[in-house]
């Protein structure tokens, strides 16, 4: 039984000493960098250099002893703030040595960089110790910063250093791991990936030297390329291939992925992103579904050859000015038609991808149907086209190829679709009454559709396509009838709260029933962000309306603390959407009483029910209490009151856990204090000496999880000399 177990803790004393010293460490790394940006003003360059400098000393030597005396894991905090705090002592040195009038020359920095990862790695060498393997990455990728500010050649140069670095890294402590193994098992990976992306950055700035003009076909290119080396990844895999085969195709896939998403960003053709998308979409369910037990061959042949049509009828529109949707559907007809020349699991994962794939090309011409019926649909043709009622007729001739059970379903969903993308040419001829009446009429018949099958496929595109139909309806009102954005959306969060109320009452029995109540509440909640921009009022009266929808169906489910979770976050949305409306800018008044409140309760509750979960009890005084000041404190540069009292809250939250030895508390301070390290990192523009309170936070963590740690060591030896005695 461990000590956990005995005392009735959700948090063992080795992991609450992991997070106290990590997140100790991330506020020292943080004063550091926040010193480093700002202190030459009030210190000059040498004051600075000579802080940075003893600092870096004191990183450096007080790891070894540590060592010596048993405190590995502090040992491993200081070896982290060790590379963080070499490299700007470097920075420092560089600006102390620039010339009056000089010029600043960022090749310097990044071949300084060079010389001070390797640097670093001999002391890795030196100390025996892991961490100093991780502070390599942020070494390179500072380095790469100011690789990236050079002429064509030298970035090129400065990256491949930069690469080759990373590489030898992870050769040296892939071969001579230090005593955390287990860390260095994670280090070396980290820095071949660091090494990989360097080089595809460099790819990348040769690509950006091209015409612009061949920016959208080279994007393409490169998204063809990965899509078809996903496919031979996922071949190989499940051929059994050795590892390292499918490994390094793998990268290259990577590589490829992401060089054609850096050059798409710059070529504003939203065709690219479609691919790319695709292309996310296929990687992440492939390794979901090779990673099951049973049957993953079929599912990841699927999902791995669902970006290939996407990637090359994208590849075909760069160089050849053709129709989307039709180039989509005939690149789609061609995979299902190669599909028919190879036998086994992978012809089946070619008829499933084609299904897939042609379900997609209907949803988005019945979306650019019902698009067209609602905005132009009284005359204006250059948004009528003939492209999506030709492919939800087409669409018809796949009700065959599915399997015998879901084909009057599907045939339903195409003839609603194939009616809404032909009604933009009815609708001139119809008044806005009537496209009201259609609009509303399709949006009840595809929501009745979920409710009258039993297969989760159709179960789910009816959702969506109900759920599109409604927003269709809701945005025939603004524009054919006029009337005001925030009602219409409004209506809409109505409809998806009708449906939600309707769906908990009769059908949440299903398997499927977690993802649909998560649609449907996200389409409940969604276009309340949207009335925000128009009416404050309204929107607060929508969020209360959905917190009493989320209270009425608690009390119909034996109060679950998801729907009840909702409720109070909805009122408690209400309220700051209105303080907000009335220009209320010291909200800590009227969330820190509560929070006190709140967490008393919550420590009591915990006292008296000990098998209660932390997060039932304590995380949601905690929130309340952190929150607040913290999402206030964000880009506030001359607030320093505000920013101060973040950091202090997140520590005592932090130490409240520690104390409680809690769960909840710890997460919650340990997120919020990444949260304000980055905040205050960002700000290093600042003239105030804001690395002082992350500092003192961070000693102050740090201080702690020493202690615990020599603390668990003397207990270790004290119950060995005790076993040990007869």
């Amino acid at each position: 039984m461990t000590d956990n177990d005995a005392e009735g803790r959700e948090v063992a004393s080795s992991t609450l000493q992991t997070i106290l010293l990590a997140a100790g460490g991330l506020l020292i790394a943080g004063a550091v960098i926040v010193f480093t940006a700002v202190s030459w003003k009030d210190w000059g360059d040498g004051g600075r250099l000579v802080f940075l400098a003893g600092a870096t000393a004191v990183f450096l030597t007080i790891p070894l002893g540590l060592k010596r005396f048993g405190l590995s894991a502090t040992a491993e905090t200081f070896a982290a703030l060790a590379p963080v705090a070499l490299w700007c002592s470097g920075l420092a040195g560089y600006y102390l040595l620039l010339a009056p009038g000089a010029e600043f020359e960022p090749s310097t920095v990044a071949v300084g960089t060079v010389g001070v990862i390797l640097a670093t790695l001999a002391y890795r060498a030196l100390a025996g110790l892991s961490a100093p393997g991780w502070g390599i990455v942020l070494q390179a990728g500072a380095g790469a910063y100011y690789a990236l500010h050079e002429g064509l050649w030298t970035s090129l140069g400065l990256l491949a250093a930069l690469a080759a670095a990373s590489a030898v890294t992870a050769l040296v402590v892939k071969r001579t791991p230090a005593d955390r193994s287990g860390s260095d098992e994670w280090a070396w990976r980290v820095n071949a990936l660091a090494a990989v992306l360097l080089a595809t950055l460099g790819l990348a700035r040769i690509a950006f030297e091209l015409d612009p003009d061949y920016f959208a076909t080279l994007a393409a290119g490169l998204f063809t390329l990965a899509s078809l080396g996903l496919v031979v990844t996922v071949r190989l895999y499940a051929l059994g291939r050795p590892s390292l085969h499918v490994v390094l195709v793998a990268v290259a896939t990577g590589v490829a992925g992401l060089a054609a998403a850096i050059v798409s960003v710059n070529t504003g053709t939203p065709l690219l992103m479609v691919a790319g998308a695709a292309l996310t979409i296929g990687v992440v369910i492939s390794a979901a579904a090779a990673g099951e037990e049973r049957g993953p061959r079929r599912g990841a042949y699927a999902a791995a050859l669902i970006p290939a049509p996407i990637a090359v009828g994208t590849l075909w529109m760069t160089i050849v000015d053709s129709p989307a949707l039709v180039t989509y559907a005939v690149a789609t007809v061609l995979l299902a038609g190669f599909g028919q020349t190879v036998r086994g699991e992978l012809r089946k994962g070619f008829r499933q991808a084609g299904l897939l794939i042609g379900a997609a090309l209907a949803g988005a011409a019945f979306a650019w149907g019902a698009f067209a019926l609602v905005v132009y649909a009284g005359g204006d043709a250059e948004f009528v086209s003939w492209q999506p009622p030709a492919v939800l007729a087409a669409s018809i001739f796949l009700v065959p190829f599915v399997q015998r059970v879901w084909r009057l379903e599907l045939a339903v969903l195409t003839t609603v679709g194939l009616a809404v993308s032909l009604a933009p040419r009815l609708d001139m001829n119809a008044g806005p009454w009537a496209t009201v009446a259609l609009s509303a009429g399709v949006s009840v018949l595809l929501a009745a559709v979920p409710f009258a099958t039993r297969w989760i496929a159709v179960r789910v595109v009816g959702w969506v396509a109900a759920l599109t139909a409604f927003a269709v309806t809701a945005a025939t009102l603004s524009f054919r009838l006029e009337v005001d954005t925030e009602w219409c959306l409004l209506a809409f969060s109505a409809a998806s709260q009708a449906l939600s109320l309707t769906y908990h009452l009769l059908d949440d029995r299903r398997e499927d029933h977690e993802y649909v109540l998560i649609l449907l509440h996200s389409a409940s909640i969604a276009p309340l962000a949207g009335i925000l921009f128009f009416d404050a009022t309204t929107a607060a009266v929508g969020l209360i309306a959905y917190g009493t929808l989320c209270l009425v169906l608690a009390a119909t489910r034996a109060w679950p603390a998801g729907l009840t979770g909702a409720a109070g976050a909805s009122y408690l949305l209400s309220l700051w959407v209105m303080m907000a409306d009335n220009d209320v800018e010291v909200i800590e008044a009227y969330f820190l009483p509560p929070a006190v409140i709140a967490l008393g309760v919550g420590i009591l509750a915990a006292r008296r029910l000990p098998e209660a979960s932390s997060w039932m009890t304590i995380a949601p005084g905690a929130l309340l209490l952190v929150l607040p000041t913290l999402v206030q404190s964000f880009g506030s540069q001359d607030d320093l009151v505000r920013r101060g009292a973040a950091v202090f809250l997140t520590v005592a939250v932090l130490l409240l856990g520690t104390w409680q030895k809690m769960q909840a508390p710890i997460v919650i301070g340990a997120a919020a204090t990444i949260a304000v390290c980055v905040n205050e990192i960002v700000m290093v523009w600042t003239l105030l000496p804001t690395w002082a309170p992350l500092a003192v936070g961070g000693a102050l963590l740090v201080g702690v999880g020493a202690t615990l740690e020599k603390w668990r060591r003397d207990v270790v030896r004290l119950g060995k000399a005790v076993k040990s005695m007869k």
